[in-house]
């Protein structure tokens, strides 16, 4: 059932976009309201709505494109776009590529809504079978809660912010639906401190945990629990307990973070005892999240393969590597990333180019960085022996494409002799890579999915998901924090692991050694060790639209940071000469940036809602 054909959700005209959107949802089909919430069908389509916002796709911002590119780890090609436009500083209080807001609380009215009359007894699932009945209603709550969290989540890691004068402030916190009579308080209400919206989000990730089933049944033997239409494996994708306690421990990180914490002129506003609390809860929360949600020990962990991204495997619940790491999902049965991503000669657009500033960030295979002279780098042999993750993520010159024996190698060169250029390098098609480099992380491995020669014109599409919590998160974000409170080796009561054995177990995932990490925990410094921290988020979750709220979040000057690009030329030998990949040395600046005002650190609550509401305290540097 299609629930726009009978309902309009325009719930809070302090927070939606237009003034003819108010308070109540519509319905507009010919039953009415009282007849309408006794409809199972209905009601359960109702929920299906809060989902159906969340991005399927990785590559679903702005055209298709990827929220890495307005950040260190790319760049995006299409010039028209508006977050080719963001990086020059075109963000305002009017215009705002990233802007959610009215999205979030169209989904939170949603919920609230069907909290409120889709739980009624008067619903009836299932006729003939009372207890499955009530099953489906308290699983559905548990998802209305965990739904009402996410979209809580979205509004504060991209609203959450300092004011003028250094308030830590959150959103408009909203659990209920309003009246007509009630347009003047919605039209007063103030954001909430940042503290109370993350602990508003605790609550509703702990109550749905409380009614969700931890996963759903997976197992093919037991036919009937299998099939069943409750907690059997056909209702795989919508959230679990698992998710439920990822977010609530994303959140609690969140909640830690510097750009989050009070201040007063340049200082804290807070005691540096609350911002360690603060830090313990975010550990607390991830190590409850891995027991309470039976995630395993350090060493179940798996690395990240393609065929967990892409392909059968995504929507199979028997894959245990896709089923255990994959918490939260989304799916899409298409071509979009191959489309939009892959090189012109594989008839795709290349609209997202990794940067050569993310291809550095890539230890050496022995786990040294490429700038320590122990690593063994050759700036001449650039790829050669790289982090597992390197040849997972990115496609680059002499490689097979997308690491298929059946695909040619990647020519992006010029030749010095005669000026020939490579079919895929910058100059032989204007849709060309402009960095070097093209994005294989989560592309279909299929050879005719943009253009069959046997058939022309005929394509193919792929199974992809679009990972949205992931069991690495989990222990990342443990890892994080237990660097915070004890530093890289130090121990927490309660929690067997260290910061810096997580690390090591997750580099180890990708055949990456770990002298160097040893090296850099035994000085007990937790500000070198929490770059160690950054840098493995950040190859870990490459292409996984993540990389952007660490930058925010620590406030890191990479946010600015001129986006680097290789050129590389085939001499009379055909022997490769690279420029660029000597960092420090030969750089290549491929786009320099406009984002250097400490506003970019957050989004600007849009005009729009400002006028409608003169209670609503603009991020500063956006007033």
């Amino acid at each position: 059932m299609n629930i726009k054909k009978y309902i309009y959700f325009g719930l809070l005209v302090a927070i939606l976009s237009s003034c003819e959107k108010y308070l109540e949802p519509k319905l507009t089909n010919d039953y009415g309201d009282e007849i309408t919430w006794k409809l199972p069908d209905y009601a359960r389509a109702t929920i299906m709505e809060a989902y159906n916002d969340i991005h399927q796709t990785v590559n679903s911002y702005d055209g298709n494109n990827y929220l890495d590119a307005i950040t260190d780890n790319s760049l995006t090609t299409q010039s028209a776009s508006n977050l080719y436009q963001y990086v020059f500083g075109s963000q305002t209080v009017h215009s705002d590529p990233l802007n959610r807001w009215g999205t979030a609380y169209n989904n939170i009215a949603i919920v609230n809504r069907f909290l409120e009359k889709g739980l009624s007894p008067d619903i009836i699932y299932y006729l003939s079978d009372s207890v499955r009945s009530e099953s489906l209603r308290t699983r559905t709550k548990g998802e209305a809660y965990f739904l009402r969290a996410w979209w809580q989540m979205e509004l504060l890691r991209l609203y959450g912010g300092l004011s003028k004068d250094g308030r830590a402030l959150g959103y408009i916190i909203v659990t209920r639906t309003f009246t007509e009579e009630e347009r003047e308080t919605v039209n007063s209400m103030p954001r909430d401190d940042y503290e109370l919206c993350a602990q508003q989000i605790f609550a509703d990730c702990d109550t749905a945990f409380k009614y969700l089933p931890l996963q759903f049944n997976v197992d093919p033997s037991a036919t009937s629990s299998y099939n069943d239409p409750v907690f059997g494996a056909a209702e795989f994708g919508r959230a679990t307990g698992k998710a439920a306690l990822a977010l609530k421990s994303r959140v609690a990180l969140l909640a830690a973070s510097p750009a989050y914490q009070p201040q007063s002129g340049t200082q804290y506003a807070i005691s540096e005892d609350s911002i360690q609390k603060k830090w313990l809860r975010a550990a607390v929360f991830a190590q409850e999240a891995l027991t309470k949600g039976q995630m395993g020990s350090l060493s179940d962990m798996v690395a990240l393969d393609n065929d967990i991204l892409v392909g059968d495997n995504v929507t199979n619940p028997n894959h245990a590597a896709s089923l255990n790491e994959i918490l939260f999902r989304r799916y899409a049965n298409n071509r979009s990333a191959e489309q939009n991503h892959f090189p012109a000669m594989w008839f795709g657009l290349a609209k997202c180019n990794p940067s050569q500033n993310l291809v550095n960030a890539y230890p050496m295979a022995n786990g040294y960085p490429i700038t320590d002279s122990r690593s063994g780098y050759d700036a001449q042999n650039p790829y050669a022996g790289r982090d597992g993750r390197f040849i997972r993520q990115i496609n680059y010159n002499g490689s097979r494409f997308n690491n298929q024996s059946n695909q040619r190698e990647l020519q992006i060169y010029s030749t010095a002799a005669d000026g020939t250029i490579g079919m895929d390098a910058p100059g032989y098609d204007y849709r060309n890579t402009w960095t070097g480099y093209y994005i294989r992380k989560g592309m279909s491995v299929k050879l005719n999915i943009n253009y069959n020669p046997d058939n022309p014109g005929a394509t193919a599409n792929d199974h992809h998901c679009n990972p949205l919590l992931r069991r690495a998160e989990v222990w990342m974000n443990l890892a994080e924090a237990l660097n915070e409170l004890a530093g890289p080796t130090g121990s927490v009561a309660g929690i067997s692991e260290t910061s810096a054995n997580i690390i090591k177990r997750i580099r180890a995932l990708y055949g990456t050694g770990n002298a160097y990490v040893d090296e850099v925990a035994t000085l007990n410094n937790k500000e070198m060790f929490r770059e160690l921290i950054l840098n493995e988020r950040r190859l870990e979750f490459a292409f996984e639209n993540m990389r952007l709220w660490d930058i925010r979040r620590w406030r890191m000057s990479q946010m600015n940071e001129p986006i680097l690009g290789i050129k590389i030329y085939k001499d009379i030998n055909n022997k490769y000469v690279y420029f660029g990949t000597n960092p420090g040395v030969d750089d290549i600046v491929v786009q320099t940036r406009a984002l250097s005002d400490n506003k970019y650190y957050t989004s600007p609550i849009p005009y729009a809602e400002l006028i409608k509401n003169r209670n609503l305290i603009q991020n500063a540097g956006w007033e």
